[in-house]
């Protein structure tokens, strides 16, 4: 960066580097959502596939319990996941605000929140299948 000095000898910076640094930082946080999204989805997964593993080697009440608690792992694990996504969509809907992208932004608000529904009626019905298996 050139260094431009004022009347008073003190760096002077402009509007057009101010909105530099502006979308750099918008960029390092939508990046930044989007990663915390996919670690968050990866971490899912794996935890959902060692409660499978405890699933195929018990028997009876608790295998059917693994199964049920790694069902609700993966779908907590989907909706975080896909709620930094979507932060990282309006942060960069807020950096290039065209119309392919805020269509994007509604068709995955859309699908987040059909899935936050249907998961959240069948982590309801999970847990009362817990409760019924523990008595």
């Amino acid at each position: 960066m050139v260094n431009r000095l004022n009347s008073d000898g003190y760096n002077k910076i402009n509007d057009t580097d101010i909105n530099k640094y502006l979308i750099l930082f918008l960029i390092y946080i939508e990046n930044l959502f989007d990663f915390i999204g996919v670690i968050i989805l990866t971490i899912g997964i794996i935890k959902t596939g060692f409660l499978l593993k405890n699933f195929t080697m018990e028997l009876g009440v608790e295998s059917e319990k693994s199964m049920i608690m790694s069902r609700m792992e993966i779908s907590e694990s989907i909706l975080l996941g896909l709620s930094f996504i979507l932060a990282a969509d309006v942060v960069k809907s807020i950096r290039l605000p065209d119309l392919s992208q805020l269509i994007r932004l509604a068709v995955l608000i859309g699908i987040r929140q059909l899935l936050t529904y249907y998961l959240d009626k069948e982590h309801k019905e999970l847990k009362t299948l817990i409760s019924s298996l523990r008595n």
